[in-house]
């Protein structure tokens, strides 16, 4: 005789429609516990549909990994591309990190690794404005005395 289970069906996702059932929604928060590594009952919910929405995408939509050799675009930013909005929307964080886990099913780890240093690299010009002439002049400044150019 089957045992009932008193916990509902894991969330049912459906690739070709992007359909999420919300009914077993995925709290906000899931995936970044503050000071608490425990594994909840949602949180491994939200880190297998990641795997399982990242998978899909990995196998239907391979050009995913050319689309995110642009380092001006975010992994959020790819998401609005293969996910309707209001899903995104809903559930940034799981669109989010499936979008980063199809890539990393694409790339080696030293493709990654490059593409990850060029993603960083453009972010960081973008935060600190590293291609204004002002900060060149401090880099020549700097190197100059010998020292090294800083942010």
């Amino acid at each position: 005789m089957k045992k009932e289970s008193s916990q509902p069906e894991p969330t049912k996702i459906n690739h070709h429609r992007y359909e999420i059932d919300s009914a077993d929604f995925i709290p906000a928060g899931t995936f970044y516990a503050e000071g608490n590594d425990e594994l909840t009952r949602e949180r491994i919910l939200a880190i297998q549909l990641v795997e399982e929405i990242g998978n899909q995408l990995a196998i239907e939509h391979p050009e995913i990994n050319e689309i995110y050799k642009n380092p001006s675009l975010r992994l959020i930013d790819i998401a609005y591309q293969f996910f309707p909005r209001e899903y995104v929307d809903q559930f940034p964080e799981v669109c989010n990190k499936a979008v980063g886990y199809a890539i990393r099913q694409l790339n080696t780890a030293e493709e990654q690794a490059e593409l990850t240093r060029q993603h960083r690299q453009h972010i960081a010009a973008l935060n600190f404005n590293l291609g204004s002439a002002e900060f060149i002049a401090q880099c020549k400044e700097a190197a100059k005395k010998g020292m090294r150019c800083t942010v």
